[in-house]
């Protein structure tokens, strides 16, 4: 089984409150971005898709992982599902996908091989595959809410009172499949009309018609992700203490 990692990294990071791309920001010693993609390197050569400030974070990139790393530029900020889209749509038909956010620094190799062990431990191979937590503010992170022997994914803005109490989280690493893009993709589309596509929405489509799937449930400090810069400095703390 080829398994690509693909790192999401062509928001605006609109809650950051930065001319600077959060993902350009020094994080214990080195740009954040280059945690996440380090990482993904040990499951296999990634694709970092680009959009905001693209020429800055290639450079870097470039730089630090010479010949490593493959790119493609998402033209129009619409959505991380688009921009996973984008990337996929550069691989060939028989790979599967390892899926993460690049303004995660707390996620590790070691985490996304154990990630990867679990599912390819399986007896019978799951299509889709999440990291999940347990966090004790779960303000900010999309939450897994049971739904007919299925897992959802709600942002935490579309939580309902009741929703909003759940602490088990999204711990923003997915694993699809190449049968679940391709038979996901056609019925997504078919399906989906909004103009921004996030990854959760894909995830939760192919979870809803009837893929087998896997939740990975890890400590919270492995997932812990930047947003704001109050979480940049949380972080850093956390991860100063790995």
């Amino acid at each position: 089984m080829v398994v690509r990692p693909v790192v999401l990294a062509a928001g605006r990071s609109s809650r950051f409150l930065d001319k600077k791309s959060k993902l350009l920001q020094l994080i214990c010693g080195q740009p954040m971005i280059c945690w996440t993609v380090g990482a993904a390197l040990a499951v296999g050569r990634p694709i970092v898709v680009l959009g905001h400030q693209s020429l800055k974070i290639q450079s870097i990139l470039e730089k630090k992982f010479p010949g490593k790393i493959d790119f493609v530029l998402q033209e129009e900020q619409l959505g991380t599902g688009d921009a996973f889209f984008t990337a996929a749509n550069q691989c060939s038909i028989d790979e599967s996908f390892l899926v993460l956010n690049g303004d995660a620094p707390t996620v590790t190799s070691y985490l996304l091989a154990e990630f990867m062990n679990k599912i390819l431990a399986e007896k019978n191979r799951k299509d889709c595959a999440l990291v999940c937590a347990k966090a004790d503010n779960p303000s900010g992170y999309g939450r897994l809410i049971p739904s007919k022997n299925r897992i959802k994914i709600v942002e935490d803005k579309f939580c309902s009172a009741a929703e909003k109490k759940i602490n088990l989280v999204n711990g923003g690493v997915y694993y699809f499949s190449a049968r679940a893009v391709i038979s996901g993709l056609e019925s997504f589309f078919n399906n989906f009309c909004s103009s921004e596509v996030m990854i959760t929405d894909f995830f939760n489509h192919v979870c809803s018609i009837g893929m087998d799937f896997l939740l990975f449930e890890v400590p919270f400090n492995n997932i812990a992700a930047v947003n704001t810069k109050e979480e940049l400095l949380t972080v850093a703390s956390i991860m100063n203490n790995f």
